[in-house]
């Protein structure tokens, strides 16, 4: 889930850090930490198990090899980490949607308990953007008879007119909703287009990603939380 890097600690305190590919994991005790958002690092500490890597190489050069034990420290306000496995996953609420759509109703997120939510911060200018609407667009008609609801919430300011033809010529049949600040800060800024967040049916933020993400993986978060439901 993009955890890119490893460090020492000692004392409770990070000495040092660098790209997993380049640190040698032996007898180390390794933290990671998720960059998918940058504003907020969330730091979990692993403990090494059964860490094996002749000659002293490095971490890269048997990476099948290399396994963590459990979560023995975690630093991260208002986040939970839920392990089962090797499944990692961060666990928070979903911060309230309440804006209008294109058509001047309102949709409210937290109306929609029970239900896995896929919410995307877009923009028509951005072609990453553009073909994540329309990857969705495929995954909400697949799932939409499974509690699976599908929400676009459109960045463009002064930009009604291109969003609605942009929605009508690719027949989209979800919702698609106009931002405001408000919401934009609540979910980090949105430095990033597209940003997708994979919400669970009792409200939480399941996932997130920053940039374009193919279907199929989308696909397979939804199947995870139907199956876990």
């Amino acid at each position: 889930y993009g955890w890119t890097n490893v460090g020492e600690i000692q004392g409770g305190n990070v000495i040092s850090k660098s790209n997993l590919d380049r640190k040698s994991a032996i007898g180390k005790i390794e933290f990671k930490f998720d960059l998918v958002k940058t504003d907020k690092i969330r730091l979990v500490v692993f403990q090494s198990n059964d860490v094996s890597v002749e000659g002293g190489g490095w971490a890269s050069d048997r990476k099948n090899e290399i396994s963590v034990a459990r979560v023995i420290e975690i630093e991260a306000t208002g986040v939970q980490s839920v392990s089962g496995g090797s499944d990692q996953r961060w666990i928070k609420p979903a911060p309230e949607i309440y804006l209008k759509n294109i058509n001047g109703q309102w949709f409210k997120l937290s109306e929609n308990k029970g239900k896995i939510v896929v919410v995307t911060f877009w923009a028509a200018w951005s072609p990453e953007s553009q073909q994540q609407v329309r990857d969705l667009n495929n995954l909400y008609n697949q799932y939409k008879d499974q509690n699976v609801i599908v929400v676009g919430i459109s960045t463009d300011e002064g930009e009604a007119e291109r969003i609605n033809n942009f929605v009508r010529s690719n027949g989209l049949g979800y919702p698609i909703l106009i931002a405001d600040t408000g919401v934009k800060s609540a979910y980090g800024g949105i430095g990033k287009l597209p940003s997708t967040f994979i919400i669970d049916q009792n409200g939480n933020i399941f996932k997130e990603y920053f940039g374009y993400r193919g279907s199929h993986l989308l696909e397979l978060d939804i199947k995870k939380l139907l199956q876990d439901q």
